[in-house]
């Protein structure tokens, strides 16, 4: 069993997509559950990507977040992230080990303009997911790594893979009758990306 003063540490790369048939909102604000199904194209990441990297270690005194070399405030949609996986991680990997004094420091680099209309936040998201759940030896499944980093930034589920993504929407009943809050769990597993054609 690792002890408490372990620095953990991955790395991860990933790439933007672009939307082909884009989602034209949300039908639950919270899961991002999308309306309508989309398609994007992820590209090459030896073109565009999204390289990063974590640090999970009490040298760290609070959770960071730096892109591009420099330091950003952590999204609440991020920090609901890492708490999840803080939880998950004592929980499930090393419970009563003292977790609640490590924090997250996570570095990305982008090697294309962020903020460039080129998806930087889906590539961004995937990877951060991807990295959390390598730096912890798997610690979500392939359903929840696709419902988390979905809830991250809709699009960033279709950066999960290569090729041709598809990302499901809510069957078209529920736009008349309203789903129950066990309906929205369900379509919460529903809702999540798949590949089409791979990029070989």
């Amino acid at each position: 069993m690792m002890q408490a003063s372990t620095t953990l540490r991955a790395k991860v790369t990933t790439s933007p997509n672009i939307a082909l048939i884009k989602y034209w909102g949300k039908y639950h604000e919270e899961l991002i559950l999308p309306i309508n199904s989309s398609v994007s194209l992820t590209l090459d990441p030896e073109d565009l990507s999204t390289t990063t990297s974590i640090e999970f270690s009490d040298e760290h005194k609070e959770d960071q977040l730096w892109l591009n070399s420099e330091r950003h405030e952590l999204t609440k949609r991020v920090k609901k992230i890492l708490e999840r996986t803080r939880r998950q991680a004592e929980k499930y990997k090393q419970p009563g080990e003292g977790w609640e004094k490590k924090h997250f420091k996570i570095c990305s680099t982008n090697s294309f303009p962020t903020a460039s209309g080129l998806a930087s936040s889906a590539s961004g998201l995937a990877a951060l997911v991807l990295c959390l759940n390598t730096l912890f030896d798997g610690l979500y499944n392939e359903q929840e790594v696709a419902e988390l980093t979905r809830m991250g930034s809709g699009s960033a589920c279709r950066s999960l893979f290569g090729g041709l993504v598809q990302w499901q929407g809510i069957p078209w009943e529920y736009i008349k009758h309203p789903a129950t809050e066990e309906q929205f769990q369900q379509l919460s597993k529903q809702c999540i990306a798949s590949q089409l054609i791979s990029e070989k």
